[in-house]
């Protein structure tokens, strides 16, 4: 009972955080033609009686579940976006992702599509998207992306109209020529036909809910969270990977955080980003080919020297060596914060092969405790690995005393 209250309040909590009351769903006609004339829809479609039905069993929450899609992946939907507006194929493709994948980088489905547009493993072949045991490519963002765009050109110079494509999408093209040659004709009315079974029942709702999701995708509620999303902070930039790195080492050196840094590069199914891999991350972390690695930071709201330490994933007692001019337990807005220097393009500790061992240490450092250190403080001041302080020195433990070396 008390598990089925819990749920009630952060359901409540939930919803509580939008607008729910004033959330619309009446539809202006001329909204609806825009959106068909875009896909090469005869506007009497407006009238199309299983579409109005999708439309009036809209709930307050469908529009809630969408906006939050597009909150919760910002940097996805942005990246997205500006891929589809630049490209020939009209923006309400866009919203295919979202009937696919709900934006979401990691979905899978039992007939082994994946990714944000859903592409099959052969599909993935003929869009020339690697698939390894190291990388899937539909589960990169951008690549995935782009070659969506230019499967989705091909069935146009194909099949010349848009609904066509997005049918082609859904039930195959070798499917959709044939309902087209047993129809004898390739008009919307005609294939959609309901004592007619042309083309399969999924796909005849497929075209509906594009509409649909591209009407939502236009109402209040969800152009107001799209322009709350700051383009600076939300276009995914790309970095080609000189060496070998680990994501988390790489989220530690930008001091971000390691799940995000993931969730963009899905697409690496290794704990090692393979060298000449692209990696994704937010633009601001980028200067030319090279990570940016921040060494200062001004607080945007009052904070703690505690909370500043889990939000850079650094030590505290770190973040407070380094601040000594933080004195109180509040820091306030505005005030400047010094970081560590762990830059990963420039990492102090290297591996080369040599002719006695498959690796050797390029560079080693003796240090004496002054007093009491753990080593995961040691790690971060010489920019060593602890699990390669352990190496070194077998016989000490998770705590350094004062005069060990």
């Amino acid at each position: 009972m008390r598990y089925i209250i819990l749920v009630l309040l952060v359901l409540q909590n939930f919803l509580w955080g939008f607008d729910y009351q004033n959330i619309s769903l009446n539809f202006a006609d001329s909204d609806k033609i825009h959106i068909l004339k875009r896909l090469d829809i005869d506007e009497d479609f407006i009238y199309d009686k299983e579409l109005n039905d999708l439309i009036n069993d809209l709930k307050k929450y469908d529009i809630i579940l969408f906006q939050r899609a597009i909150e919760k992946n910002p940097e996805i939907f942005s990246t997205l976006k500006q891929i589809v507006q630049k490209s020939t194929v009209p923006d309400q493709f866009l919203y295919m992702a979202m009937i696919e994948s709900q934006f979401l980088i990691h979905a899978k489905s039992h007939k082994k599509a994946a990714g944000l547009w859903q592409i099959l493993p052969n599909t993935a072949k003929l869009l020339k998207l690697k698939i390894d045991k190291n990388i899937d490519e539909r589960l990169d963002p951008i690549k995935s992306t782009k070659a969506a765009i230019k499967y989705l050109d091909y069935l146009h110079q194909r099949f010349k109209k848009w609904y066509l494509v997005a049918f082609a999408y859904n039930c195959g093209e070798t499917r959709l020529a044939r309902a087209i040659r047993d129809a004898k004709s390739d008009n919307i009315f005609v294939l959609l036909d309901s004592s007619q079974k042309y083309i399969p029942k999924e796909t005849k709702d497929y075209i509906r809910r594009l509409i649909v999701a591209a009407l939502v995708a236009n109402s209040k509620p969800i152009i107001k969270s799209a322009s709350k999303i700051k383009k600076e902070d939300s276009i995914l930039g790309t970095i080609s990977m000189k060496e070998s790195k680990s994501i988390k080492d790489i989220a530690n050196s930008l001091h971000i955080d390691a799940h995000r840094l993931h969730n963009y590069n899905a697409h690496i199914l290794t704990p090692l980003v393979p060298k000449g891999a692209n990696l994704y991350l937010l633009k601001k972390y980028i200067k030319g080919d090279r990570l940016k690695v921040k060494s200062s930071y001004t607080l945007k709201k009052d904070s703690t020297l505690y909370a500043l330490s889990k939000k850079f994933h650094t030590p505290f007692e770190i973040l407070k060596k380094l601040n000594p001019h933080l004195k109180s337990f509040l820091i306030k807005k505005g005030t400047k914060i010094n970081l560590p220097k762990i830059n990963i393009a420039k990492s102090k500790i290297t591996f080369k092969k040599t002719s006695s061992t498959k690796s050797s240490l390029k560079e080693k450092t003796e240090h004496i405790s002054k007093k009491n250190e753990k080593l995961v403080t040691i790690s971060l001041r010489f920019n060593n690995k602890i699990s390669t302080i352990k190496n070194l020195n077998p016989d000490v433990g998770q705590n350094k005393k004062k005069g060990n070396r």
